[in-house]
């Protein structure tokens, strides 16, 4: 079987990074592993069991996404701030997206089981900035999706690791480890997770190479950092689309808040659009 790693799922019209915990293997550690870093099977229990404790948190990401198709190549860059509260289901995204010099922000807020967004190009297909969709029939698959830290904790619960290095970042000790995931055995583990159709693969013919590093804090065995290359092809309309992604997240576990603006009340319904 070939060892790919992690896939790529469409939610609301945005392409975001999957993950679950399940039946994972880790890599034997090495005979010259320190005697005071953990093995890559502590630190992935370690890890799954802090992350699942997590209620609050916030992120900040950086992407590069080149493309290229028909002797053309695209670049674009993005910026998201998120902040997630998990105790209520709650979250607030800020995206930045540049391409061609031409700049695209978006505002989403998952609230009460409903996605709102915001951008000024709404307004041209709906009379309105702010738009809402009700995710309540699929709540918790859309839930999943959207929180990042369900994400990691997926994917190191379905991954062969790394021996262990460390690494202090901003002051802070971290055991570092890259994951490899078997696609064809994520791909499984994802569809039961979230009851998807059982051809419902979110790779594209196992096409999709993903290599992830992540930092994980020393004292609260969270991560504080995820850098992840993305690389494959996929088939839109008959044409091949070659891709990369550069993925850098960086993580603060601070109390949030999060309310939706007095605008979004007048968002329009595009649920059945």
């Amino acid at each position: 079987m070939r060892r790919h790693t992690f896939a790529l799922v469409a939610l609301a019209g945005m392409l975001v990074l999957a993950g679950c915990t399940g039946g994972g293997t880790t890599t034997a550690p090495s005979p010259d592993q320190a005697d005071d870093v953990p093995t890559a099977t502590q630190l992935q229990q370690e890890a799954i069991g802090a992350m699942a404790e997590v209620e609050a948190y916030q992120a900040h990401q950086n992407a590069t996404i080149r493309q290229q198709a028909n002797n053309l190549n695209r670049t674009t860059t993005l910026d998201i701030d998120y902040r997630v509260d998990r105790s209520v289901r709650s979250l607030a995204s800020h995206r930045t997206a540049v391409q061609g010099g031409r700049e695209d922000v978006v505002d989403r807020y998952i609230v009460d089981q409903m996605l709102y967004q915001r951008s000024d190009r709404y307004t041209s297909v709906y009379g309105s900035e702010w738009v809402k969709n009700d995710l309540s029939d699929n709540f918790t698959r859309q839930w999943h999706l959207s929180d990042q830290l369900w994400r990691y904790k997926f994917m190191l619960g379905n991954a062969s690791l790394s021996d262990v290095t460390t690494e202090t970042i901003n002051g802070s000790e971290t055991y570092v480890v890259t994951a490899d995931v078997d696609m064809e055995e994520f791909n499984q583990a994802l569809n039961e997770q979230l009851d998807l159709p059982s051809n419902a693969s979110q790779t594209s013919g196992g096409n999709t190479i993903i290599e992830a590093t992540f930092w994980i804090d020393a004292e609260t065995d969270r991560p504080i950092k995820v850098q992840r290359s993305v690389t494959g092809t996929q088939t839109v309309q008959g044409q091949t689309i070659e891709f990369e992604r550069e993925i850098e997240t960086m993580m603060q576990y601070d109390a949030v808040s999060i309310s939706l603006p007095d605008e979004a009340e007048n968002a329009i319904d595009i649920g059945n659009q």
